[in-house]
């Protein structure tokens, strides 16, 4: 018989004690937070490496809100586009555009805000091409008019909650 000489590893914590070291560590990070200490954005995350324009980001409430807003109206956008590879050139272009040109809080929020118009658009314009492509599409199925109109309302409803 071969006894281990690898002793008991009694020098790690339970598991309790690990998840009271973890909920401590998180309600400090959180406390951090709220002192300023720490700031995080929705589509990045705020260090030492960040360029001007982020870390005007990171310092100030609005323009993280801002960021937030744009992370989700991306993400709208990207949801109806019937182009997703041109919709994300056009993210990664306007914000190289961004790190190179805006150098002051001004032109950051003024470019989140044109970014915000311009993503709202295309979302607006993706709903529309998907309405004008079911349209066609239920023009060729030539469907009786009861069955059209049902499955008229079945998108309409998919459509409207998928929008909220």
């Amino acid at each position: 018989m071969h006894l281990s000489t690898t002793p008991y590893r009694q020098d790690r914590p339970s598991a309790h004690a690990r998840w009271l070291g973890r909920a401590a560590a998180a309600l400090l990070l959180s406390a951090a937070g709220g002192l300023g200490l720490s700031a995080h954005a929705a589509s990045f995350q705020c260090g030492k490496n960040a360029s001007y324009s982020e870390l005007q980001v990171c310092h100030n409430p609005y323009l993280s809100k801002l960021d937030d807003q744009l992370a989700l109206a991306y993400r709208h956008a990207q949801d109806v586009a019937p182009d997703k590879q041109s919709l994300a050139a056009a993210r990664d272009h306007q914000w190289q555009w961004r790190q190179k040109n805006c150098h002051d809080e001004a032109c950051v929020q003024n470019w989140y805000e044109r970014r915000l118009s311009e993503l709202d658009a295309d979302y607006a314009s993706g709903k529309k091409s998907q309405r004008v492509a079911f349209e066609l599409d239920l023009d060729h199925q030539n469907l009786a008019p009861d069955a059209e109109a049902a499955v008229r309302s079945m998108k309409t409803g998919g459509l409207e909650t998928a929008a909220k």
